[in-house]
């Protein structure tokens, strides 16, 4: 028996026309051939994840290829004035990764990432505060990673202060209050984890973009 419910989602289902125009639009505006075939890759996997996870009830938005706004992230979700989604190309360098008992090109997780990011906008219609840090982000994470089987839990995470042992450092733990549900043959996930979801902080992809952050050492961001 399944541990945790799939998270609340906007009512009704997304009309798969919409989709469809949208890729191929974006194929169609594409000079590079690379860039088309990648263009098409990322609506395909949206289509897959919205049926797999999201019971078909994510609105499709437009899904661009190409330099995120913020230069140094591999995917951001866009709430407002307009909802879309930027997928950065360094992600197509990256072999196909395995994730729980999955194995997809490196950018499809990506896309599932900001895809959580949406269906928390779409649903509450604003994200308040630390967006890997809410309820339904951790909602999510466990609803795909029991899915999956990956071998991590979640909790929603808050700022707190470590012990005086160990310095008294700013540091992630459980929120105080936060239910703590861990599956079984799971371990509870650190901050780190949660905020890469579904990728960990060994992985290929996250390492090289890591190296390329102007040298510094935090994980790269979604």
């Amino acid at each position: 028996m399944a541990m945790f419910r799939q998270p609340g989602l906007p009512a009704g289902k997304a009309p798969l026309s919409n989709l469809s125009r949208l890729r191929d639009v974006a194929a169609l505006g594409c000079v590079d051939p690379d860039l088309a075939v990648r263009q098409v890759q990322v609506y395909d996997w949206f289509e897959q994840w919205n049926q797999r996870f999201f019971s078909n009830r994510l609105r499709p938005v437009h899904i661009n290829v190409s330099l995120t706004s913020y230069g140094k992230t591999l995917g951001l979700c866009h709430y407002r004035p307009v909802q879309y989604i930027e997928i950065h190309p360094r992600c197509w360098r990256s072999a196909p990764q395995h994730v729980g008992s999955m194995v997809m090109p490196s950018a499809a997780w990506v896309v599932l990432h900001e895809m959580i990011h949406l269906a928390e906008v779409q649903t509450r219609g604003d994200v308040p505060g630390n967006c890997h840090a809410t309820p339904d982000w951790v909602g999510w994470c466990n609803y795909i990673a029991e899915q999956l089987d990956m071998p991590l839990s979640y909790a929603q995470m808050a700022r707190g202060k470590s012990s005086v042992a160990e310095g008294r450092k700013n540091v992630w733990k459980p929120a105080c209050g936060a239910s703590v549900l861990i599956r079984p043959g799971t371990r509870l996930a650190d901050y780190d984890e949660t905020r890469c979801f579904p990728y960990v902080a060994a992985d290929p992809l996250m390492e090289e973009n890591s190296e390329e952050r102007d040298g510094q050492t935090q994980l790269p961001q979604f």
